[in-house]
């Protein structure tokens, strides 16, 4: 490829991450055209395909996003000895287990076909966990796999036992952080990783660990809720996400089943 055409291509995919995290979906839209433009001149950029595959997944084109993430992640693979490509592929399989999960929830599925994408998922996201440079990076792999296995524990019963086995493998590793059993907002965890250490921990780990952080994401819910002026509690509630709704009831599950035996 002509050199002059590449310098522009890694300008336009430069440019393209940047509006990529601009917080302004017309920004996005024009990240998403650039990184087509890059990849109608470069088939071997393995960065354009990773974000094209960011942004699919961020705009819930969940097939696309699986084709170009799948794709990023075995050209990754076959040039790990590059500089900069290991991280490129943790990227690649963070995110592909995270469409996985995702497509794991079509209502279309059948209940084989969502156990099958919720292994493919662990499997992306547990490659992922090994892949971290550093132990800042195991809270979002790490917990997301957690997610993902307490989900196969509940539903694939056939294999349970290697769930627990993978999942305590996790769990234990996320339990050497130093911020792990504070779990209150001045730290670095986020709404949706306590959900998935609250489900982690109900079935792989300590049950009064999962109460107390159900206990938290609770009192995290209340705030938003009790903020909504204007309207009952139970408007309020209709207003949150589908997934927001799922983490406040499945902590007040385990609250409450936590209190039944207490």
């Amino acid at each position: 490829m002509d050199k002059h055409i590449q310098q522009i291509n890694r300008l336009r995919a430069e440019t393209a991450f940047c509006f990529m995290h601009a917080g302004h979906d017309d920004l996005v839209i024009k990240s998403e055209q650039l990184l087509r433009q890059v990849l109608a001149d470069d088939q071997h950029y393995i960065p354009a395909f990773l974000r094209l595959g960011q942004v699919r997944f961020w705009r819930k084109d969940f097939t696309e996003a699986r084709a170009l993430l799948e794709t990023a992640q075995e050209k990754a693979a076959a040039a790990t000895t590059e500089n900069g490509n290991k991280r490129l592929l943790r990227t690649a399989r963070q995110y592909l287990g995270l469409v996985y999960w995702r497509m794991s929830e079509n209502p279309a599925n059948t209940e084989a076909e969502s156990i099958d994408y919720l292994r493919l998922a662990a499997e992306a996201l547990e490659q992922a966990f090994e892949d971290s440079e550093t132990e800042k990076q195991w809270p979002s792999s790490g917990s997301s796999a957690m997610y993902c296995l307490a989900e196969l524990h509940r539903r694939d019963s056939a294999r349970a036992a290697e769930y627990q086995r993978r999942g305590t493998t996790i769990l234990a590793n996320l339990q050497k952080l130093p911020e792990y059993g504070r779990w209150d907002r001045e730290t670095p965890w986020t709404m949706n990783w306590l959900d998935n250490l609250q489900r982690a921990e109900y079935r792989f780990g300590d049950r009064a660990t999962a109460k107390a952080v159900a206990d938290e994401v609770i009192s995290r819910f209340n705030r938003i809720l009790n903020r909504e002026a204007g309207i009952n509690r139970a408007a309020a509630f209709n207003k949150l996400s589908a997934d927001d709704q799922d983490i406040y009831l499945t902590a007040v599950d385990i609250r409450d089943q936590e209190n039944k035996v207490n």
